[in-house]
């Protein structure tokens, strides 16, 4: 393969079990090709119609085989030979790596195991593997190597965060607002536009206030389901995933609905689990809520393959005559910096001077989960542990009483090794367990490192709800044009006015030098917490893309219509059709109110 369009490509080695032998296992993930075509299909099993891309124009297309032989892109190898397959599935449905469905090849060979079990798998059809007993067992177990794995869950992260911050694309948002136009013009019933129909809100509504606002996160305590009274602790921004990168402030608003009841306010708890000790929060009470300030500082020397970082934030509140506590909870994951600088390639030695664990400690053994892939690094040069006789091996044991799990190493990369241990049955939430890990060389050089461990519960599934899709789509003289947070003291909005983060977008009317400008405000609070949203129903990049080119499209369309409808038949003052004077701040209401509407349609 062509090391150009590699993102990570390593080998494992598992045992199923004493009795069966082991496997290797080859993963391989590309890199990002260019913008693919993307197709409406059904998925199998799918609860809605989802955007995927073609499978047949994909960074992995030219290493499957022909659609027709099932684009297998796991393979299972006997000798050499190819007897098994699954497809992309396999990625998407077992090992829940979404965004890497169509950029990862997974190779296993079972030369392994023991001859008696290969022939149990090979009985029948030497085409495809017999499911019985040992096909099952077999299947469990690359998905328990995989499912966990470090690397693989930092490129998923990587691809979420990319549709995270996908942004429109210029011609799409175009050719759907042409549409829009060209569609009003033809079936319009008269020539002239009519007035401007306000709607009914109120300004209150318009502004967005807290006492609109209701979110109250509860996790792993069905009891908490059942009808409680107010007050309810309001976090704002109101996104479940709050995304920090090194060196940036997030700052967060605590507040309670109704927001009189902040006066009852006694005393506020907040934890960080796991903890993050690099992780600065900075509390702030005032007179109607709280501020909280985010910041992770990184350390020196941070392998970049670390990231991302997750974790949860709990806040409880205590408010004087309730006796239950009030909490808010939100997802917490740290990415790496936008433009990280390159680090240099490790200085590999002959005589190697150092082994280390590099996951952060201790590490999390879920009951019943995946296996764990725990990082460790040394400065010896690959070669020194490679070969059917190495110079340097690597061992492990568990110090825990009674617990003896199957552990493996992989084959080092760059200095780089991973330690594979199966989670042993018969653990609960709260053991704690011990690991010896030792590098020995010749002459009895011996490098000695330990790692802790603890058992918890696995996270709950998240429920998946379905998003009713919106439709419908001349040609007119405009320029469209996008406005950020960091842009918005460079431009005004609505003529005398700063941008704020509830403007979803303006008109400049156009002058002798330049159109009619559309603008949109790609950071609204609505649409961050929208967009937050598909992702966190793991939609495919083609799907967020083309729901966010529908509201762009929708939001230019009502600008552009807000214009004409601004202009005096036959004039050029500003007025609604009818003589009456179109005041900025009422278009400003106006929009957004559109706006809003159009997002709760998108997410209903």
């Amino acid at each position: 393969m062509d090391s150009g369009k590699v993102g990570i490509d390593k080998s494992l080695s598992s045992e199923l079990n004493h009795a069966y032998g082991h496997i290797s296992i080859r993963v391989v993930v590309l890199q990002k090709s260019a913008k693919n075509s993307p197709v409406t299909i059904t998925p199998e099993g799918g609860e809605e119609k989802e955007t995927l891309v073609d499978e047949g124009n994909t960074p992995v297309s030219s290493y499957l085989e022909e659609p027709k032989h099932g684009r297998q892109c796991a393979v299972f190898l006997v000798n050499g030979q190819r007897q098994h397959g699954w497809d992309n599935t396999f990625i998407q449905r077992d090992l829940e790596f979404k965004y890497l469905r169509n950029r990862m090849i997974v190779i296993v060979d079972v030369d392994g195991l023991k001859q008696e079990v290969i022939s149990r798998l090979m009985q029948g059809s030497r085409q495809q593997f017999y499911e019985g007993e040992v096909y099952e067992t077999l299947r469990s177990r690359v998905i328990a190597t995989l499912k966990a794995d470090p690397d693989l869950e930092r490129l998923e992260a990587e691809a979420e965060e990319e549709v995270y911050e996908l942004k429109s694309g210029d011609e799409a948002v175009k050719k759907a607002l042409d549409r829009l136009i060209e569609e009003h013009n033809n079936k319009a019933i008269r020539k002239t536009e009519g007035s401007l129909e306000s709607g009914n809100i109120s300004d209150e509504d318009v502004g967005g206030s807290l006492d609109s606002s209701e979110k109250v996160v509860v996790k792993e305590e069905p009891e908490e389901g059942e009808k409680g009274n107010e007050p309810v602790l309001i976090l704002i921004p109101d996104s479940y995933t709050i995304r920090l990168r090194p060196d940036d402030t997030k700052q967060l608003t605590l507040t309670s609905q109704p927001l009189s009841d902040w006066r009852n306010f006694e005393s506020l708890d907040l934890k960080v689990e796991p903890e993050i000790k690099e992780l600065s929060v900075i509390q702030n009470t005032l007179s109607q809520g709280a501020t909280i300030d985010l910041k992770y500082n990184e350390p020196e020397n941070w392998d970049n393959d670390e990231y991302p970082i997750e974790a949860n934030l709990r806040i409880l509140a205590k408010f004087s005559e309730k006796d239950e506590l009030r909490m808010v909870e939100r997802r917490i994951i740290i990415s790496p910096p936008v433009k990280h600088p390159p680090k240099p390639p490790p200085v590999l030695l002959e005589e190697p001077t150092y082994f280390k664990v590099l996951s952060r400690q201790p590490i999390n053994f879920y009951e019943g989960g995946p296996d764990v892939h725990v990082k460790l690094q040394w400065d010896g040069k690959d070669y020194l542990a490679a070969g059917e006789k190495p110079i340097w091996s690597f061992e492990a044991k568990c110090t825990s009483e009674g617990v003896s799990p199957s552990m493996t190493f992989s084959k080092p990369r760059d200095g780089k090794i991973e330690l594979l241990i199966q989670v042993p049955n018969g653990l609960t939430a709260g053991d704690k367990l011990g690991f010896e890990v030792a590098a020995i060389g010749p002459n009895g050089r011996l490098f000695l490192t330990t790692i802790d461990g603890e058992v918890v519960k696995p996270p709950e599934p998240r429920r998946i709800e379905a998003i009713t899709k919106t439709g419908g789509q001349r040609r007119s003289p405009y320029e469209l044009k996008y406005i950020n947070k960091e842009n918005y003291q460079d431009e005004t909005c609505w003529g005398a006015t700063q941008w704020t983060e509830n403007d979803p977008g303006c008109f400049q009317e156009p002058t002798p030098t330049a159109p009619l400008t559309l603008i949109i405000n790609e950071d609204m609070n609505e649409l961050e917490s929208y967009r937050e949203k598909l992702i966190e129903k793991r939609l495919a990049e083609s799907t967020v893309e083309e729901r966010k080119t529908k509201y762009v499209s929708h939001i230019a369309f009502h600008l552009y219509q807000m214009y004409k409808s601004s202009k005096k038949e036959g004039g050029n003052g500003e007025g609604n059709g009818n003589g009456s004077e179109l005041k900025p701040e009422d278009m400003r209401k106006e929009i957004r109110r559109v706006a809003i509407t159009l997002l709760k349609l998108m997410e209903t």
